[in-house]
């Protein structure tokens, strides 16, 4: 039985390195090496579990956080108080929240943020538009460009097209990540350009391939949502 296990878990290292796209000596120390394959494991696959079974405290609940900000009306408890609204879908409180937090910190990066995501959940589509933009005229990479791209969606929503196109291939050149190759080539899908979408995904894959092995235990999966596309597009 133990015999079978080793030779199991061998094969699921070798697959892995193949699968991930690693460095060839890793195969060779897998199949070789004695525990190659737990040497592979212990100094590459176990990234892939970080941060999955690590214990998180409860956070506080809404109505506890509404008595703090009573009790210590300060910016950090208005904040948390306006984010926690958000997350349970009070939209319109959070927006207030939000506004307060500005009134006293105009520079705020989440507050704007968090103002222009509480307008855009409210349809208030103008307005939104015009917070994304001063979170994005403060720091075009703000949120690990989550700002860039949630305006540039926005844009499309409204019937921007065009605009939106353009600020996606803005956020494609300077990112270079695989999700927002993947959003361009999405739009320019809908778009009537399926050719120029098809390009995109290619040459997005071929940057996957010659790309460090962090990057692609990242991008993993959004290089197979890549490839699924390119194969509907053929």
């Amino acid at each position: 039985m133990y015999l079978y296990a080793a030779l199991a878990f061998k094969i699921w290292m070798a697959v892995d390195c193949v699968q991930r796209g690693g460095e060839r000596f890793w195969l060779w120390i897998i199949i070789i090496a004695p525990f190659g394959d737990w040497v592979y494991f212990f100094a590459v696959k176990v990234h892939d579990f970080r941060g999955r079974f690590t214990f998180r405290p409860r956070g506080k609940g809404l109505e506890e956080l509404r008595r703090q900000y009573r009790s210590t009306p300060s910016l950090q408890n208005r904040l948390a108080l306006a984010e926690a609204l958000a997350a349970a879908g009070e939209q319109r409180e959070a927006g207030e929240q939000y506004r307060g937090v500005l009134e006293q910190d105009p520079q705020s990066p989440p507050a704007r943020l968090g103002l222009a995501r509480a307008l855009r959940d409210e349809a208030e589509f103008e307005a939104a538009l015009g917070e994304y933009q001063l979170v994005l005229e403060a720091n075009p990479k703000y949120g690990d460009y989550a700002a860039a791209l949630e305006h540039a969606e926005l844009c499309w929503d409204v019937g921007e097209r065009e605009r939106a196109v353009a600020l996606l291939e803005g956020l494609a050149a300077s990112s270079r990540r695989m999700d927002h190759q993947i959003a361009l080539a999405q739009h320019l899908v809908d778009a009537g350009t399926s050719e120029r979408a098809r390009a995109i995904l290619g040459a997005a894959l071929e940057s996957h391939e010659d790309s460090p092995d962090y990057v692609k235990r990242r991008d993993r999966a959004a290089a197979s949502e890549a490839r699924r596309m390119l194969r509907e597009l053929r």
